[in-house]
């Protein structure tokens, strides 16, 4: 495999061979044959010039999945329960990739098969009292551990005398389509029964603009800073680590706009928050908070300067 100078063209390469061979068995099921050599017993005797307990040892060993519980052990602690999307998607180059857990479980058969696993302490925890604001942000099986806070939620409304004391619970779920609307009913009843406040985003629901849960918070921006300004408010987030970051900013962005804050003192309130075990996430990928990152790294480097000009004074 040849690469060009460019490193544009270098990069554009290596992602057209990944889109052709996604994973290590795509790329030896083409060129599998290229390293084997005949034997002394003709053409059709072939020898693997590396076996394929070598390629297997130099190969990193999967790794555990970690699924958040979407259950609640006030509800029934004899079940646990976990939300899965199952992988099934095409490369660039129509090559087919299978999600290797996601698929398994798809495949298990109750009272037949049984899953070897492990249940793990968190400190992603729920809101400490009922009468804290809250406000759950959620897209596709981010909403996991959010049905379970939510049915402790519902169990202590059952069980409360006086609901009015109960803080606003603004739920934030972001999906493609009404079919991928995953558990709806139970999240219409619980609407119905004042648990929570639905905002349901749909980034491709047909006759629909395309919205995603940061664009409902931008949206709801004042309501939205009224309650992360509230002493108790807790904020959860859970998927992608991207969403996350868009959410912050436009977290950010409502308090900037009606908390009467400047970028500095908006992102230390939540800092803040953070701090307190009020500002939690539970993700998949690499946190960025890009604008905060880039201002963080403009004042230490002109800090570093100051410092370096007064070595000179």
């Amino acid at each position: 495999m040849v690469f060009e100078d460019s490193k544009q063209t270098r990069e554009s390469s290596v992602n057209k061979i990944l889109s052709e061979f996604p994973t290590i068995l795509d790329f030896l099921e083409t060129f599998g044959p290229l390293l084997c050599t005949e034997t002394k017993q003709g053409e059709d005797k072939k020898e693997a010039l590396l076996p394929l307990a070598d390629i297997l040892s130099v190969l990193p060993r999967l790794n555990a999945r970690s699924y958040s519980i979407s259950s609640s052990p006030n509800d029934d602690p004899s079940i646990v329960s976990i939300t899965v999307g199952v992988v099934n998607v095409k490369t660039s180059a129509g090559v087919s990739i299978k999600g290797v857990c996601s698929n398994y479980l798809a495949r298990i058969q109750p009272n037949e098969d049984f899953v070897s696993c492990g249940i793990r302490t968190s400190s992603f925890r729920g809101p400490p009292k009922l009468s804290s604001p809250v406000i759950m942000v959620g897209a596709g099986t981010g909403l996991a551990p959010m049905m379970g806070f939510l049915a402790d939620r519902a169990l202590e409304l059952e069980s409360c005398v006086d609901t009015d004391k109960a803080g606003k619970c603004l739920l934030y779920f972001g999906c493609r389509n009404t079919d991928d609307h995953i558990y709806n009913s139970t999240i219409t009843k619980w609407n119905k029964s004042n648990v929570l406040e639905p905002n349901i985003a749909f980034s491709r629901e047909p006759s629909t603009p395309k919205t995603y849960v940061q664009d409902l918070i931008e949206q709801s921006s004042k309501n939205i800073c009224q309650l992360l300004l509230q002493p108790e408010t807790c904020y959860y987030i859970c998927g992608d680590a991207r969403v996350a970051d868009f959410c912050f900013e436009a977290c950010v962005k409502a308090l900037r706009a009606h908390g009467n804050m400047s970028r500095v003192a908006a992102v230390q309130h939540i800092k803040q928050m953070r701090a307190q075990n009020r500002w939690q996430y539970d993700l998949w990928g690499i946190i960025v908070h890009f604008n905060e990152a880039k201002y963080e790294f403009k004042v230490k480097k002109e800090a570093g300067a100051k410092n370096w000009l007064k070595s000179f004074t």
